[in-house]
């Protein structure tokens, strides 16, 4: 049964996805080569009824109505292929729709949406379909399942109480090499990995016989698979695999499987309020392809801040992320150039020499050219560099040398102050350590991490300032004489 809110129906998160796996269903066939457009047209208008109300310009109404062109395509090939006189009034309603999403486009949908408007606009190729099924299949496409796309209720606010809920209620708690699961958890592409779930219940029903865990997806089950779970009274924790068929982009959204729970009695399955955190969100990393490249301590850490920053920075810009990463991905890769020819041995080594070689190595990245600034004036004072929003400080530590935290403890604030001038709420932060060293590096993994410094905005603000912080290791004596 559906939920409600003011009497208007609210959609159900089961269904959606049900509806979306049915169109992850249809697309494979037509990128298969099917013509028939009876499945498609089946699923499209079951999405529709399980996602409600979707208001033109969002990017769920934008999929629908591609899916919708990408019918009048397939019906274009199928009459086409029958040499009937007026199959080009497929291709027009195609054109029409995709058109019609054209103007609404938003720089903030997923690439794959807007270039498939693009295509479906322009349609010509026979191959067309079968290319754009293709993409709509990898578009993830957010339900709207928040309170933020809920229409307002005022009885909520004047003390009303909740209907209770009779449906019996359980927690499960996802466990990966015996802690709890990161938000989101990292996992290798291509390998089957093993997690634990422990469920709660609050009242075991008198006849049932097992309480079964099933995780829904929007992706096929080929590419993500995540295996049942049944508890049964006296066993209570249970293994869970998940795999991954392959590896995807660092910046692409988390792939997300959500628990559905039922009692089984008697053979029959009973529904359960499943409470907490009910979705697993993955993304993958693949030492052998991660960048940097053969940093893979580095890569795995660059990994988890970008995760550590979407997940306090939901609303961040986009092109803020992507400086964010590059610069922080080039420091890195700078620090490693340092350590490994041992740049920096001089008595010369000050911030103006850290910057001007900085700067050189940042600029020969194809990414970064040109877009870097120098020197800019902000809140009273002058950055070092700076990328798009994003500004990098430069420090450099001769005598002693200086922990993450201790970078973080003495520089972040400088740093934030600089980025909160320009409203970013991210920036980097780079110290080069050239004192003497009685023991060896340690791995670049180690050397990296975010800084949240205390503002006036006070604690726990809802955009919070986060410093990327990366100690530049260097003044090292040749391995040779840490031989006793």
């Amino acid at each position: 049964m559906r939920r409600s809110v003011s009497g208007v129906a609210l959609p159900d998160p089961v269904e959606v996805i049900n509806a979306r796996n049915a169109l992850i269903e249809s697309f494979d066939a037509i990128a298969d080569g099917s013509r028939d457009a009876g499945p498609i047209e089946a699923a499209v208008a079951a999405y529709r009824t399980a996602a409600g109300e979707l208001p033109e310009g969002d990017v769920a109404w934008a999929f629908a109505e591609l899916v919708e062109a990408l019918t009048h395509a397939v019906r274009w090939i199928d009459a086409a292929w029958s040499a009937q006189e007026d199959a080009n009034r497929h291709a027009t309603a195609a054109h029409l729709r995709a058109d019609r999403v054209l103007a609404a486009i938003d720089d903030q949908w997923p690439s794959a949406l807007r270039d498939t408007a693009q295509q479906l606009a322009t349609l010509e190729d026979h191959g067309a379909p079968a290319q754009v099924a293709d993409r709509l299949r990898a578009v993830p496409v957010p339900p709207r399942l928040t309170e933020l796309y809920r229409p307002s209720d005022p009885s909520r606010f004047v003390g009303s109480e909740p209907a209770e809920v009779s449906t019996p209620g359980a927690a499960i708690l996802i466990r990966q090499h015996g802690e709890p699961v990161m938000r989101p958890t990292v996992v290798q592409p291509h390998a089957l990995h093993q997690f634990e779930v422990e469920a709660r219940v609050t009242e075991w029903p008198a006849e049932a016989d097992s309480l079964d865990i099933t995780f829904l997806r929007v992706h096929p089950h080929n590419y993500l698979h995540a295996s049942d779970v049944r508890f049964t009274r006296g066993a209570l924790t249970q293994p869970l695999e998940i795999r991954v068929a392959g590896d995807r982009p660092p910046d692409d959204p988390p792939l997300k499987l959500t628990a559905k729970a039922s009692f089984l009695a008697n053979g029959e399955p009973q529904p359960v309020r499943l409470v907490g955190n009910t979705t697993l969100e993955i993304v993958t990393f693949d030492p052998d392809t991660a960048l940097p490249a053969d940093m893979p301590t580095a890569a795995l850490r660059l990994q988890q801040m970008m995760n550590e920053m979407t997940n306090a920075l939901p609303t961040l810009a986009s092109d803020v992320r992507r400086d964010a990463r590059l610069l922080l991905e080039a420091v890195v890769r700078f620090a490693h150039t340092v350590l490994d020819d041992r740049l920096g041995q001089g008595d010369d080594i000050d911030e103006a020499w850290f910057q001007r070689q900085l700067q050189r190595f940042l600029q020969a990245d194809h990414r970064i050219g040109a877009r870097l600034r120098l020197h800019e004036g902000r809140a009273g004072g002058v950055t070092d560099l700076a990328l798009g929003a994003v500004v990098l400080e430069l420090k450099v530590e001769k005598k002693t040398a200086i922990s993450l935290d201790a970078a973080s403890l003495r520089y972040a604030s400088q740093t934030t102050q600089y980025a909160s001038a320009g409203d970013c709420p991210v920036s980097i932060l780079a110290v080069l350590d050239v004192s003497p060293k009685r023991a060896p590096a340690g791995v670049m993994g180690n050397e990296m991490g975010w800084s949240s410094p205390e503002t006036t905005s006070g604690q726990d603000p809802p955009f919070p300032s986060l410093v990327g912080v990366v100690v530049v290791r260097a003044g090292f004596p040749r391995p040779s004489d840490f031989s006793r």
